[in-house]
């Protein structure tokens, strides 16, 4: 399961970044001008969008440059939130069967919980995919 949503979660973001990579302003980070209603790249090289003063904080705050450093971060945080084998053992089924499961912790929660390979990802990851729960391929199932 955590193969999937790592997968997942991580096309999600490469799409992100293709979209801020994409971007056609001189620079990736944007001012709010207030003349004229203006957002403007930094180099101010040509006019990003013209909206009201609400829309355009919005827009100079998620400028592509900042956009590219959160990827960046997420990415980090997924790869260290990897499983850490711990060990197999016996666990029991909702049914009450026994099967050999696997022990698996997450390298960075704290405190360390115990979990089996059937219940990861970690609760930081599943947050994480939760941001893009409108997209096609979510599964219900990672929800937190």
């Amino acid at each position: 399961m955590t193969d999937d949503l790592v997968a997942w979660l991580t096309e999600q973001l490469d799409h992100d970044q293709r979209i801020a990579e994409s971007t056609r302003q001189a620079s990736p980070s944007w001012q709010n001008f207030d003349m004229d209603g203006e957002l403007r790249d930094d180099v101010n090289a040509g006019t990003v969008c013209i909206a009201g003063d609400a829309d355009r904080a919005h827009i100079a705050l998620h400028d592509p440059a900042r956009v590219l450093r959160e990827i960046a971060a997420k990415k980090a945080i997924i790869k260290a939130h990897g499983p850490h084998l711990l060990y197999h053992q016996v666990v029991k089924d909702y049914d009450g069967s026994q099967r050999l499961g696997t022990l698996v912790r997450c390298r960075s929660c704290e405190p360390p919980q115990e979990i089996t390979r059937d219940t990861w990802p970690c609760p930081t990851l599943r947050h994480m995919a939760a941001v893009y729960a409108d997209r096609p391929g979510y599964d219900e199932s990672w929800r937190p």
